[in-house]
């Protein structure tokens, strides 16, 4: 498995992580540095084992304290 990892996520993580998923990379990496993330519903049904499907992972973490 490969992760890509979001701008907002350090660089240094596709390093850290290299012997446990080496073919991962930074959106800084690849040329998606500023662009937009195409959103995601909470209720969209998303095949994360389909041929050519990513998983990504933000760390943005939400509240609804206000």
């Amino acid at each position: 498995m490969k992760l890509l990892f979001d701008e907002n996520l350090s660089p240094r993580l596709c390093r850290l992580l290299a012997d446990i998923y080496p073919d991962s990379a930074h959106v800084r990496d690849i040329g998606l540095r500023g662009a937009e993330d195409e959103p995601v519903a909470d209720s969209t049904m998303v095949n994360l084992v389909a041929r050519g499907v990513e998983r990504f992972f933000t760390g943005i973490v939400r509240t609804t304290e206000g």
